[in-house]
């Protein structure tokens, strides 16, 4: 399980033009990905399933824009082969209430369910499960800006 670099950290800026700290809404980061497998594979056959469960942790921190107290993301879950084909991608939303005085939290999202079929003699180390937060052209310019200049 990997967790897509562009797509590790996602800000929501308010509407208009603005691009400032000011016009954070929220931010968040996917800190880890909490993850178990289960192989139920046939004796007769060599073929079966691997069983993946995974959880997101997601950080957030409210910006100066916010006036609804939570933050909502959309992150994907993607299923690739050892060319990177996807073969099965799937988005999930998250939503992080800001109580009381809070500006940041953790959140761990429900478990995912994966359920990957395996011919004979496949392994699922020949599978990548990769993770981010789904996002705009605009927002994925943003990350890609910031690492620049961070680098």
């Amino acid at each position: 399980v990997s967790v897509l670099p562009e797509g590790a950290t996602l800000t929501k800026f308010r509407s208009g033009p603005g691009r400032d700290i000011i016009d954070i809404v929220y931010q968040g980061e996917i800190r880890d990905v909490l993850r178990s497998c289960e192989y139920d594979i046939d004796d007769d056959t060599n073929a079966g399933t691997v069983a993946v469960d995974l959880s997101l942790v997601i950080g957030a921190e409210r910006g100066a824009a916010d006036r609804e107290r939570q933050a909502k993301f959309t992150y994907f879950v993607a299923v690739t082969d050892w060319e990177k084909t996807v073969l099965n991608k799937t988005a999930f939303n998250a939503k992080v209430e800001f109580p009381g005085n809070r500006s940041r939290v953790t959140l761990t999202d429900a478990a995912v369910n994966l359920n990957i079929p395996l011919t004979a003699g496949q392994s699922g180390l020949e599978f990548e499960i990769i993770v981010g937060f789904q996002m705009s052209r605009e927002e994925m310019e943003f990350n890609r800006r910031r690492r620049v200049q961070s680098q």
